[in-house]
């Protein structure tokens, strides 16, 4: 009797699976269409990408070369730019630092701008954007107050920034070149004492700590037309020595 149960729940069973294939089986063939061409166009997209890279990594360093070995620099930038305006991803932003670098030899005011450029892209990894308001001031600091110096950096001065001694050094440059020498040491001082800084970041703090100390260097006055000097002085009369003992020379 049990047999003739199973049997009926198993014909059951077949019959509805057999009306849901009728009922949305081609559903469930789209639906696994769909997957397969997802999947396809997935790894067509990934197989595109790492191409352009691979192309735009061969592009970026011939760039490079051209640009560092004193070739045709002009070229080199164009190159630059068409990686920096069609490429993506890590490329394109070596692109753009480059590029920037490349401007500070001839237009300080273009890179500065391009240096802001990038710290202001808020795509851009938060460290690289530091490194990019680093790399501004570094630039501006030849022409910048120490107010606007102090302006650009703040925040990346402050304790356990990664960027914090560099930050502190070009500081301390603006007040040494606004003469604030007193102001200056305190930002050098910060930089000498941080373990966790580059000994040659150190040792160049340390250095400017020394000049800033010794104060402001005082040119000395030109010496007079008819002072004794290395060029003016009365030179010795070159006489041979008498010998002890001998005769006078005549």
């Amino acid at each position: 009797m049990s047999d003739i149960f199973r049997e009926i729940d198993e014909d059951l069973r077949r019959d509805r699976a057999a009306d849901l294939a009728r009922r949305y089986g081609g559903v469930a063939a789209v639906v696994a269409l769909v997957v397969i061409l997802g999947v396809g166009g997935w790894r067509f997209m990934e197989y595109r990408a790492s191409q352009q890279a691979a192309d735009a990594g061969v592009a970026f360093e011939q760039a490079v070369k051209q640009l560092r070995d004193g070739g045709d620099a002009a070229a080199g930038v164009r190159a630059l730019e068409a990686i920096a305006g069609q490429s993506a991803g890590g490329y394109r932003t070596l692109a753009r630092f480059r590029l920037a670098s490349q401007k500070a030899a001839t237009d300080k005011a273009a890179a500065i701008a391009a240096f802001d450029a990038l710290a202001a892209d808020s795509s851009l990894d938060p460290a690289l954007r530091d490194m990019a308001r680093i790399r501004a001031a570094t630039i501006d600091v030849d022409m910048a107050s120490p107010e606007a110096i102090v302006k650009r950096l703040e925040g990346l001065a402050a304790p356990n920034h990664v960027w914090r001694n560099q930050a502190r050094e070009l500081i301390g440059l603006a007040w040494m070149k606004a003469g604030k020498l007193e102001e200056a040491g305190r930002w050098f001082a910060q930089v000498a004492v941080d373990g966790e800084a580059p000994q040659s970041l150190r040792r160049r703090a340390q250095l400017f700590m020394e000049l800033a100390a010794a104060g402001p260097v005082i040119a000395a006055a030109a010496p007079a037309a008819d002072s004794p000097s290395l060029f003016n002085a009365p030179q010795p009369q070159l006489t041979p020595a008498r010998p002890s003992g001998g005769p006078a020379p005549r």
